[in-house]
């Protein structure tokens, strides 16, 4: 018999292959290889490998709520919590890299009202934080102004770990990092529009 923290470990198996290993399409056999499981077990505790990798996938969607929840903190000055949210959000990107990869594939399939559903408060939080930074009386000007902000966050990592291209600022290196994340605040809180 299997312990109870088995159902626990094939999924942070799965969470692992996907998200830090980018195999978005791992099969039966490599994941119970991988979490020292027979497949039996994989269908006991999941029902499939689909509802297994679903799963797996809700596990980094939580995981990335918990990024977007920064957000909404009290008593944070506004450009605070953007400067925590874009660090946290860029450390989770780099750690689990597949996590994007398989949100996009995501994006593409026709029945994606869930996820459609997670970008849209995703992005209404940032929205509602540029709105507080001083974007208030233009609201196309905050919602351009956060599309801004993701694609900053978002591109480096992509570049990086997507096609291997070393990218022109070390995004490893917090110190690197935190420059960069520097610049781009100072590009895009300018209130010039």
């Amino acid at each position: 018999m299997e312990s109870p923290d088995t159902r626990t470990h094939i999924l942070q198996t799965a969470v692992l292959m996907i998200g830090k290993e980018k195999n978005l399409k791992p099969t039966t056999r490599e994941i119970a290889s991988r979490a020292g499981v027979n497949i039996a077990a994989i269908n006991y505790y999941f029902r499939s490998k689909k509802d297994l990798l679903e799963e797996a996938e809700m596990a980094m969607g939580y995981m990335l709520t918990e990024i977007y929840d920064i957000l909404e903190k009290k008593g944070v000055p506004v450009q605070e919590k953007l400067k925590q949210w874009a660090e946290e959000m860029m450390q989770f990107i780099l750690a689990y890299p597949g996590f994007i990869y398989a949100l996009g594939i995501k994006v593409f399939e026709k029945d994606n009202q869930i996820l459609s559903g997670y970008i849209t408060a995703a992005e209404q939080k940032l929205v509602k934080v540029m709105e507080e930074a001083g974007f208030d009386n233009d609201p196309s000007t905050a919602a351009r102004r956060t599309q801004q902000l993701m694609a900053c966050v978002i591109y480096p990592v992509l570049i990086h770990s997507g096609i291997g291209q070393d990218p022109l600022v070390d995004i490893h290196r917090p110190e690197e990092r935190e420059k960069y994340l520097e610049s781009v605040f100072s590009c895009i809180m300018r209130n010039d529009e």
